[in-house]
């Protein structure tokens, strides 16, 4: 049996991190769908984000939105919008989504 121990990893990439942005959290409510996923969205902020990173040593965060997802087109758009105008751009990939139903 072998155990590693005191072993660092390197370029850690994180795929499971979500951004939610107050108005993501604004259209929930206005929906009535805060709960649909049956407990409330956490709090969102990128410097914390930031600073989990660090500690962690993740290299990069990939984000995606948090369920539920707003109705409204406008609202995902902004979300998608809002990890690349931040410092996270940097160290972060977005995976960006349309809203549901798709508007064609």
């Amino acid at each position: 049996m072998m155990i590693a121990t005191g072993i660092q990893a390197q370029g850690v990439i994180d795929v499971h991190s979500h951004i939610i942005t107050s108005e993501f959290v604004s259209a929930l409510e206005g929906e009535g769908r805060m709960m649909d996923e049956g407990f409330p969205l956490p709090k969102y902020n990128v410097e914390s984000h930031l600073k989990w990173m660090d500690e962690a040593d993740v290299q990069t965060s990939v984000l995606t939105l948090a369920a539920p997802q707003p109705t409204s087109a406008d609202v995902v758009r902004q979300t998608n919008e809002a990890a690349p105008a931040s410092r996270m751009s940097i160290l972060a990939g977005l995976s960006s989504v349309l809203p549901y139903p798709c508007p064609m």
